[in-house]
């Protein structure tokens, strides 16, 4: 969506706490969750060691969005984008403390803060897809690895399976802004006018300035589904407990993915493990549908 739809979607007011609130929980799931993962996963699949046609297809795609990760590669590409990133989610924390009344309205979102906004709704958006895409290749893998066919999309619904597929041209898109230098983005960012966004006044400003000049990180394939604390009224800390529960249970089915995949590189077979996954797998899809339908409830599905 562009920049006005984004901005027509916010809520009619919000606190500046909700915001740092945000930018707290994406620093905490970034270094908790997502690195130590990645950096798992870097270890064991090096560029070009990859086996099975499906993450051999995501490398190539990977490379060739971002060609200036070409010597490292998907596993390790990945984990240095994260491994930066949380600098970037610092420089949107000092704007929002510097640029954000404590109490946020409609009317005073300008184009700068829109775009902040935009860059955290992204951000999460990244995070959350980099966890269940590595865990479907991971699964993959190991299956290709031991010779059999690759049916690790037969365990997820067929919902999620629908979401990874519409939005993985997003993802990549989302990876190119994420990997971008804190110190470029804080500059693009406070150079992005700081004029009140107010409709009748839209196609005049653009005019002025340039519809490039009001959305020079090309966030305009963001969709408000992506993150509701800004956007819908509802139980936010239900919420959170449930995403929270859900994203755990992610981190430790990639853990075991990868002991799995360690051992089919090995050739051995460990069936206590492979059952635990299968477990594992059932309780991670219910938590997904659980929070699914929270956020059906809201509209945001």
């Amino acid at each position: 969506m562009n920049i006005f739809d984004f901005f027509t979607s916010l809520l009619p007011r919000f606190g500046r706490n909700e915001i740092i609130e945000d930018i707290d929980a994406l620093q905490s799931e970034t270094h908790d969750e997502l690195l130590p993962v990645l950096k798992s996963v870097a270890a064991l699949r090096p560029k070009g060691k990859w086996v099975s046609p499906k993450a051999r297809s995501a490398e190539d795609v990977f490379l060739y969005t971002l060609p200036e990760f070409n010597r490292l590669g998907l596993s390790d590409g990945l984990f240095r984008i994260f491994f930066y990133a949380p600098k970037a989610l610092e420089v949107i924390r000092e704007m929002a403390m510097a640029d954000f009344a404590k109490d946020v309205t409609k009317e005073s979102i300008t184009y700068r803060k829109s775009n902040v906004l935009r860059y955290l709704e992204i951000y999460r958006f990244a995070s959350k897809y980099a966890l269940i895409y590595v865990n479907r290749l991971l699964a993959a893998e190991a299956l290709v690895v031991r010779g059999k066919p690759d049916t690790s999309d037969e365990s997820i619904v067929p919902v999620e399976k629908r979401w990874l597929d519409q939005n993985y041209e997003a993802f990549m898109k989302a990876l190119v802004l994420i990997a971008v230098d804190a110190r470029d983005l804080k500059k693009t960012l406070a150079e992005i006018p700081d004029i009140t966004i107010i409709d009748k006044k839209k196609e005049i400003v653009e005019q002025m300035v340039g519809k490039k000049s009001l959305d020079p990180l090309r966030m305009g394939f963001i969709s408000a589904q992506w993150n509701p604390i800004y956007h819908i009224r509802m139980q936010f800390a239900e919420w959170q407990v449930k995403r929270y529960n859900e994203r755990r249970e992610e981190k430790r089915q990639i853990e075991l993915r990868l002991l799995d995949l360690k051992n089919a590189d090995r050739g051995i077979e460990d069936p206590k493990l492979e059952e635990k996954i299968e477990y594992n797998e059932s309780r991670l899809q219910d938590l997904k549908a659980i929070l699914y339908d929270t956020e059906r409830d809201f509209g945001l599905v």
